[in-house]
């Protein structure tokens, strides 16, 4: 018996989307928290960081190192005192393209 690796990570991947979608909501609540003043201490954004910080993790597994950059990345505009919400938007769209 032949296994294809790339055939596995892509099933792999479709079983993992519903954790990706819960994560990149988690970020998205963070942004929101973020465009209402909050910083790096509130919840929100600590969550986001951690989404972040799963995303960069399991990116790189599923054959998507560029993803795993970007989530590093937003890890960086998360940690700061007061993020940037345009800065973590932007990025937060770019990690949407490599979670497709």
């Amino acid at each position: 018996m032949t296994y294809d690796p790339s055939a596995i990570i892509a099933e792999l991947w479709e079983r993992f989307r519903p954790t990706i979608a819960a994560r990149l909501e988690a970020i998205d609540a963070g942004l929101v928290a973020i465009r209402q003043g909050a910083g790096a201490g509130d919840a929100r954004v600590t969550d986001a960081h951690r989404a972040a910080h799963n995303l960069a993790g399991a990116l790189g597994s599923y054959e998507r190192p560029e993803g795993s950059v970007v989530a590093r990345r937003l890890m960086a505009a998360l940690e700061q005192a007061r993020p940037d919400a345009e800065a973590v938007a932007a990025l937060l769209a770019e990690l949407r393209e490599h979670c497709r």
